[in-house]
């Protein structure tokens, strides 16, 4: 059975909010018109990850399509999972026939959190959980606006196990795995949701050459 195309989007169909974040690949900006799943409640919202013009000639367009068809894959059983637990390519966006990033679902409200300051002042600033903020002591963790228990980071890290052994078992490898990429939700129960997933590795082909976060790499001598 052949497989239904990767869904695309022009560019300039989007009609894009503020800019979310900015990293080293490219930047990620809201998206007003747009959703994905809407049998779910009316859809989950979605973000736009455009890739700067510097990374564009080592993108592997076809491994990027291979991604977003992976959702519409015939007898492929795992995406509502998938779009459940990470930020998977949705579609394929492109500008004027080429492609320049792609949308993805928007991280999920339990996902996130209020930033206080340590200072004490101020109403706070929404942020995402990652699960970096969870490497400092605890009275750091719950100055900031956190509550988490050991019970929680245990449960955490079972669900994380169990994350990556069934990405694993649908041929996808999660290549850079680092606190920065990891959010996590304590509440209706502890969980994480993974980003940057078109760092990864899906049945032996990646979007962008690999990279790896800084004090994150494998030790001399793994594989």
């Amino acid at each position: 059975m052949t497989s239904p195309p990767a869904p695309h989007v022009e560019h300039g169909t989007l009609a894009l909010g503020r800019q979310l974040g900015q990293g080293g690949q490219g930047s990620v900006h809201q998206v007003l018109n747009k959703k994905i799943n809407r049998a779910d409640s009316g859809g989950w919202d979605v973000v736009y990850k455009e890739y700067n013009s510097t990374v564009l000639p080592q993108l592997d367009a076809t491994a990027l399509e291979l991604a977003v068809a992976l959702l519409v894959e015939p007898g492929f059983g795992e995406g509502q999972w998938l779009c459940e637990k990470t930020a998977w390519p949705a579609a394929v966006v492109r500008r004027q026939g080429q492609t320049c990033g792609f949308l993805m679902r928007a991280v999920p409200d339990r996902f996130q959190f209020m930033l206080r300051s340590l200072a004490g002042s101020g109403t706070g600033t929404q942020r995402l959980a990652n699960l970096e903020y969870l490497l400092n002591d605890d009275a750091y963790v719950a100055g900031i606006g956190l509550t988490i228990s050991d019970r929680d980071r245990l449960a955490l890290l079972a669900d994380l196990a169990a994350t990556l052994t069934r990405l694993h078992r649908i041929g996808i490898t999660v290549g850079d795995l680092s606190p920065k990429n990891l959010l996590f939700a304590t509440a209706p129960r502890p969980e994480c949701f993974l980003i940057d997933c078109d760092a990864m590795m899906l049945r032996g082909r990646t979007v962008l050459p690999q990279a790896e976060t800084p004090d994150w790499q494998l030790p001399a001598g793994e594989p």
